[in-house]
């Protein structure tokens, strides 16, 4: 993300640059040059970079969860869903990366739901997962 607005500013602070030499009436193609990088930055950044971002976080909650631990931070029961936030480490966020969304059945969890929890543990045996809030 960081990537794509440098790319902007570039592509911008080229296309004023560019400008303020053709407003000056500099001989040569100096001004032209470095307004065609300039557009060349923001077309590239709109249209190539930006796109390949978004279709990595299209804002989904996940509907497969692999076996292994899970820290919780949140909990939210729906009628047959429930939602859960979770993050990779135990120190809590780190970076927004570090979180994820899921919303997984209701009925694939064992016991009662303890919306109080503070880890998720999910067993899979022979391609059923188990899913236990503690």
């Amino acid at each position: 993300m960081i990537f794509l607005v440098l790319m902007f500013v570039i592509g911008l602070l080229a296309l004023w640059f560019g400008g303020v030499l053709l407003g000056n009436e500099l001989e040569g193609p100096v001004g032209s040059l470095i307004s065609l990088v300039g557009i060349g930055f923001l077309i590239s950044a709109t249209f190539g970079i930006a796109p390949l971002i978004m279709s990595n976080s299209n804002g989904l909650p996940k509907t497969d969860i692999k076996a292994g631990e899970y820290y919780v931070s949140h909990i939210n029961i729906e009628v047959e869903y429930i939602d859960i936030l979770t993050f990779n480490s135990p120190e809590r966020l780190l970076s927004p990366k570090d979180i994820t969304y899921y919303r997984l059945p209701k009925k694939a969890f064992e016991g009662d739901i303890n919306i109080g929890a503070t880890k998720l543990v999910v067993i899979e045996f022979d391609g059923f997962k188990r899913l236990v809030l503690e």
